[in-house]
């Protein structure tokens, strides 16, 4: 139990662990479950996959460190080779999740930024 009287280990939206999770990783835990999920099913991810290599994966994105060193220490110390061994294939099936994820209305295509059609958000 944490100090509220709430069991740890349990990532409800806007607790302490939550909003650890979402500064170091960039995103909630459940979101990083369900693409981890999304992976698995779809069949994207490399082979031997790790949770930790996921995680390393997601730290990099997020944090994008500088140099090696910066690299190191920010990953739990591991040899920056290492690291960018694991993270990029994992990188790589994060991105084949685009397909998956991302949906375009159908007639987005036909649309130009000089269409009196397109929205202004893009």
């Amino acid at each position: 139990m944490n100090q509220r009287g709430n069991k740890l280990g349990v990532l409800l939206p806007g607790s302490l662990e939550d909003i650890r999770f979402r500064g170091y990783f960039g995103l909630s835990a459940e979101v990083a479950l369900e693409a981890w999920e999304m992976m698995e099913e779809l069949d994207c991810l490399p082979p031997s996959p790790r949770l930790q290599h996921y995680l390393w994966a997601l730290a990099f994105m997020r944090l994008y460190p500088a140099n090696d060193k910066a690299l190191s220490s920010a990953l739990g110390g591991s040899d920056a080779k290492t690291i960018r061994k694991y993270i990029w294939p994992m990188i790589q099936s994060i991105f084949d999740l685009e397909a998956a994820v991302v949906s375009l209305p159908l007639n987005f295509s036909r649309l130009t930024p000089l269409s009196p059609s397109f929205p202004d958000y893009i």
